[in-house]
């Protein structure tokens, strides 16, 4: 992410481009137009998140400036599934789990493998601040866990919302947590091969789990609209 290369420049919509949280926004500015009314989670891979990217030659774009989105809790691009940011810090780098690739890929630049969560921050050097402390194992479950909290202080103003949360499972490098691997290895969560087929190979277990971790992320989410009393006026659509 930006920590190692402030000069992202990769841009795959247009600055104009008009997005639901601009729609939203339209539709209601007293609603939705607050600093809490549009929240974004997960992957973004538009740009940097650096309010002044361009002085490093890359371009500004976030759920922020290019979204409209008022909130958000992102990476910058697609990140690992497990473990995502643990090669941020020298000393996390044992927490490091790559599963069936053995090894950090989808790395920018070669070798570079910091894949992050940011979100905004006026009184920060560049306008955004970052995760400090490791990610799960599940990287659903962070995201999971984060919109709760967001549900949390918006149910406290009484308001409606928008939220998108583009999850990173399934999405490569997809990889699962070791727990949720062995359960599909025996057969508690995956059907197991028939007579004949072979087993299961790591790459297969790896996304299988991701899958099974993608929807138990989706419950606790559901649960949390059902938590903060929002279950029966939200509309909530999956898109895979």
């Amino acid at each position: 992410d930006m920590t190692q290369c402030p000069h992202l420049d990769f841009e795959f919509a247009p600055m104009h481009t008009f997005t639901v949280g601009d729609a939203v926004r339209s539709f209601s500015t007293e609603e939705y137009g607050d600093k809490d009314g549009a929240y974004f989670a997960g992957k973004w891979h538009l740009g940097s998140f650096y309010k002044d990217a361009a002085r490093y030659g890359g371009v500004v774009s976030s759920p922020l400036s290019h979204g409209g989105f008022t909130k958000m809790n992102a990476t910058v691009e697609v990140a690992p599934t497990a473990t995502s940011n643990c090669m941020c810090k020298a000393e996390w780098n044992d927490l490091c789990d790559f599963g069936h690739n053995h090894e950090p890929t989808g790395c920018r630049p070669e070798g570079e493998c910091c894949f992050n969560y940011w979100w905004d921050d006026p009184l920060a050097p560049h306008g955004v601040t970052n995760l400090t402390w490791p990610t799960p194992p599940d990287d659903s479950l962070y995201l999971a866990d984060a919109f709760s909290r967001y549900l949390k202080e918006r149910s406290a103003q009484k308001k409606p919302f928008l939220a998108q949360i583009s999850f990173h499972n399934c999405h490569k490098p997809f990889i699962g947590s070791k727990k949720v691997k062995e359960s599909c290895a025996k057969g508690e969560t995956c059907r197991p091969p028939l007579n004949g087929e072979e087993p299961y190979t790591d790459e297969e277990l790896d996304y299988y789990a991701c899958s099974i971790e993608l929807d138990n992320a989706v419950g606790l989410i559901l649960n949390a609209l059902k938590r903060y009393g929002y279950y029966d006026n939200t509309m909530v659509c999956v898109r895979v």
